[in-house]
């Protein structure tokens, strides 16, 4: 008899310790929940690896004042330069997993410094957590007054008269434009000088004075005022609807510049993820929105963020042939 009552005591300690085991886990699950509910109590930080003024900076404000409109806390705009985007990239990946810390994200810390680099302080597969793709933008030669070419096909026998005496400007060594125009030049058959500049608009300066002859930009608005030859993209796009596509100008298949998109540290709720997945594929959906990423040169995109993740994927295998070809290569 005593050897049961006190077999009982034990077991009513037992069914307690697991009666609170369960309440903390239920309390478990319900935080991330109730945690996501209230995101976001405070502004969110929206970083970008380029200067005020350039094609992904533009991209992101307009994210930011939809993204802000939506979540009832401001979007900050934070421009840290450098490195082709490396050094907004390794800020945000250190940044704590918490949703109030973004990238907005190119081609290039999102894929080529994979191949670029021979260091890199983070892997963009492992670091990143994708969040939506934002837009691809095509690149956009361009050519200086002083150049004697009315069209792509003049650029081409020019380049070809003249070898190795063809400047060409990108907004930056290892950019989107920068790989596009060694792809174009090894495609044509032709020999130029490629010049890097510290972003797109001391580039464009140099185009319009003559300081180079062609210059590889993703869309601003100064290029309204510029001479356009051609995209290289699939189609046209709206904003300069009388361009030709490189294929309709000469021939030839080369569709490149550079994509967009939102990324955070790894870690990061997937239902934050998932919010701002939301907002952004909406945002597309919307004529609203078409018209607003048109009206600056995107070619809006959206999806889920596996489909940045294949995208990123898809990238380092298509473009590490030029890259090495060309012997792109940073420390």
């Amino acid at each position: 008899m005593k050897a049961r009552q006190a077999i009982r005591p034990a077991r009513r300690h037992a069914l307690r310790a697991m009666a609170a085991l369960g309440l903390a886990g239920a309390f478990t699950l319900a935080a991330p929940v109730a945690w996501a509910q209230k995101y976001p109590d405070k502004p969110i930080r929206l970083v970008v690896g380029y200067s005020a003024g350039g094609g992904v900076d533009a991209v992101a404000r307009l994210l930011g004042v939809r993204l802000s409109a939506v979540l009832g806390q401001q979007v900050l705009v934070e421009n840290r330069t450098g490195a082709t985007g490396l050094i907004a990239a390794e800020f945000v990946v250190k940044a704590p997993p918490d949703g109030y810390t973004l990238l907005m994200v190119s081609s290039g810390p999102g894929a080529l410094n994979k191949l670029i680099y021979k260091s890199l302080p983070y892997d963009p597969f492992k670091d990143f957590a994708p969040v939506v793709l934002v837009a691809n933008v095509p690149t956009i030669i361009l050519v200086s007054p002083k150049l004697p070419a009315a069209n792509l096909k003049d650029v081409v026998a020019y380049g070809k008269r003249h070898a190795g005496e063809l400047s060409v400007g990108n907004a930056g060594y290892g950019t989107g434009g920068h790989i596009a125009a060694v792809q174009f030049v090894r495609e044509a058959g032709i020999e130029v000088t490629h010049v890097p500049y510290r972003g797109v608009r001391p580039m464009l300066t140099d185009v319009m004075s003559g300081q180079v002859g062609l210059g590889f930009a993703g869309f601003v608005p100064q290029i309204l005022n510029m001479k356009a030859v051609a995209i290289t993209a699939a189609t046209r796009i709206k904003i300069l609807p009388d361009v030709p596509t490189v294929r309709e100008a000469i021939g030839l298949d080369i569709v490149g510049g550079a994509w967009y998109g939102l990324a955070a540290p790894v870690g990061t709720p997937p239902a934050v993820i998932g919010r701002i997945n939301a907002i952004v594929n909406d945002f597309f959906k919307a004529a609203h929105g078409r018209e607003l990423s048109e009206s600056i040169g995107m070619q809006p995109l959206g999806g889920t963020p596996e489909d940045m993740t294949a995208l990123m994927a898809r990238d380092i295998e298509r473009l590490g042939p030029i890259v090495r070809g060309a012997n792109i290569t940073m420390d």
